[in-house]
């Protein structure tokens, strides 16, 4: 098309002037004519190519649902894939397990996955928990041992489980040389002795009258209550002799012997009872307690038996006419039957009780063995009570 214009653009007329001017004219006009037809067809050929393109398009848009739908179902296909690898993965792991497990003690259970979010540690609460199972086990242990414990604790406590007179309480005193009288000093329970002396004198007016003081057990403070109580007789212008019956071999000093005077000759009860001694003036010892006279066991253990020979009868039968209130400290109950030997000696049995010592069976015992003598249990006097059970 554009030689053909070039052609018609070279071509020469001859002629005359007005038909030269013609032939002129008609090929300009002939060349804007093809000129035209040649942009007409390059247009054509554009508006082709952008129907081609928009065909193109609309098909491409068209297939945009199938598009997505495939893409979506292969997206299942691949996490489908990835459940089979993950279970391939877990078969192969329990199969290198059984491999493995003969010849190591220590195999993969599980492969460790990295979590999706990530965590705080939850070692705070790891240990709050573990304080809280030791606190209600702890709590749970003290309960228990409250509840099981039978134990004498409180005068009401010793009132209830024994059925018996409450005498009197002494509370519990760390230092023990404040139990004891002194030249310098009285005992840190010298009021309630006055109470207890004052009790006893009331219901045993006679003279002579004798007191079996005892205990279940060691420990329990009845030598206090008898060097007590002989002391503040003794204030009380009684004529008072403290009788230590222990005949038995003991390897512990007896606290009466810093109250006898010294230079005395060295005879006891057991002296007397296997006649080593021919008279009670020889085994009776002063001591720096106002009208206080003592009686001593030395260390050299006697037959027992000789508790409850003519010659112990004698002896307590020509004692109650010298001195208007004896005192005799026996053995413990549990140990021995001596204390209920002694019985038959005395007016009345006074049991001393340690609080927080002995289960109450062990003191039931006692006041069961005690009830089968011939003379009455008086009642209980309570030492080491703690202050908290006497509010």
């Amino acid at each position: 098309m554009r030689d053909q214009i070039e052609e018609i653009r070279n071509m020469t007329f001859v002629g005359r002037g007005d038909s030269v001017a013609s032939s002129e004219y008609l090929k300009l006009v002939r060349v804007m004519l093809l000129e035209n037809e040649l942009e007409l067809i390059s247009i054509s050929s554009q508006q082709q190519a952008d129907l081609d393109r928009y065909s193109y398009l609309r098909e491409k848009n068209l297939q945009l649902p199938t598009i997505t739908q495939r893409y979506i179902i292969l997206t299942g296909l691949v996490a489908s894939l990835e459940a089979e690898t993950r279970g391939l993965n877990k078969i192969l792991n329990q199969y290198r397990m059984i491999t493995e497990k003969e010849q190591s003690d220590f195999y993969i259970i599980n492969d460790a996955i990295v979590p999706l979010y990530p965590r705080d540690s939850n070692r705070k609460l790891l240990a709050i928990a573990i304080c809280f199972v030791f606190f209600l086990v702890g709590f749970t242990l003290i309960l228990l041992k409250i509840v099981t414990d039978t134990r004498v604790k409180s005068p009401g406590d010793a009132k209830q489980k024994f059925q018996r007179p409450i005498l009197g309480v002494f509370p519990l005193v760390k230092d023990q040389k404040r139990l004891l009288p002194t030249a310098e000093q009285e005992s840190v329970h010298i009021e309630f002795y006055r109470m207890l002396c004052r009790l006893l004198r009331r219901s045993y007016t006679q003279h002579g009258a004798t007191f079996l003081i005892t205990s279940s057990g060691k420990l329990e403070g009845k030598s206090t209550v008898a060097l007590n109580l002989a002391t503040v007789f003794g204030r009380q212008d009684e004529h008072v002799l403290l009788i230590d019956a222990q005949v038995r071999k003991r390897t512990e000093t007896s606290c009466f012997s810093q109250y006898i005077e010294p230079e005395q000759e060295a005879l006891g009860l057991g002296d007397y009872l296997s006649y080593k001694a021919s008279d009670s003036s020889q085994i009776i010892k002063q001591t720096s307690l106002a009208g206080v006279d003592m009686l001593l066991t030395h260390s050299e253990a006697v037959i027992p038996d000789l508790l409850q020979s003519s010659r112990m009868r004698e002896l307590l039968s020509e004692l109650k006419q010298q001195y208007s209130i004896i005192i005799i400290e026996g053995s413990h109950v549990l140990e021995s039957v001596d204390s209920e030997i002694l019985t038959s000696y005395a007016d009345t049995t006074l049991l001393v009780v340690a609080c927080d010592l002995y289960k109450q069976q062990v003191i039931k015992q006692c006041l069961k063995r005690l009830d089968k003598t011939d003379i009455p249990t008086e009642g209980i006097i309570l030492t080491k009570a703690s202050p908290v059970y006497l509010k």
